[in-house]
């Protein structure tokens, strides 16, 4: 993931910003305009470009927040009226402090916080007309098969542990943190002999 304020390719235990490598789609499914997938190109007639099938000349609509747009209409928010009234080094430090609150919240979610985090489910890739729940929820039926295969289907599979697992995750989140930071390790250490 590279961005203004994120710019890796791994998770780093002390960079509390890499923990959205672990759920992207919180950024993606707020910032996103709420418009059809590209599913081709085409030439336009009049001008001659090559543009998507689903370009638009006016998008105002579309990337401004709807009524029920919370999250979008906080970022909105904050730029429009805190965002000038702050400095630079006041902004990244609270940054700072927020992405830790952000990293601990994404890699051992509460159940109490979920519902607040969970973005609409996401399209899925180029062209297809599908989307793709953030969290798989039993609905009395087994809906992968097994809990292990909704963890591997679902796109945050912390919340998916939480859902779950309920009232054990917070131990299942836990070891699975471990696992993470034994994998960077690992990593880290193949990295340094190859250079």
């Amino acid at each position: 993931m590279i961005g203004i304020s994120l710019d890796a390719d791994e998770f780093k235990p002390w960079r509390s910003e890499t923990a959205l490598l672990f759920y992207h789609h919180l950024i993606e499914g707020v910032l996103e305009p709420a418009m059809s997938s590209t599913t081709g190109y085409l030439k336009d007639p009049t001008t001659g470009k090559i543009i998507p099938d689903n370009y638009l000349e006016d998008i105002s609509d579309i990337i401004k927040p709807g009524p029920l747009d919370f999250k979008f209409q906080g970022i909105k928010d904050y730029f429009d009226y805190i965002l000038p009234n702050r400095k630079g080094i006041e902004i990244r430090d609270q940054a700072r402090i927020a992405y830790k609150k952000l990293a601990h919240m994404i890699l051992f979610p509460e159940k109490k916080y979920l519902e607040a985090l969970l973005v609409p489910d996401r399209s899925s890739d180029f062209g297809k007309k599908t989307s793709v729940p953030i969290v798989i929820r039993n609905s009395g039926r087994n809906y992968c098969g097994s809990c292990l295969k909704r963890m591997r289907s679902s796109l945050w599979i912390q919340a998916q542990i939480v859902v779950e697992f309920n009232k054990c995750s917070w131990i299942i989140l836990r070891i699975t943190y471990i696992f993470i930071l034994i994998k960077y390790i690992k990593n880290f250490f193949k990295r340094s002999i190859t250079v």
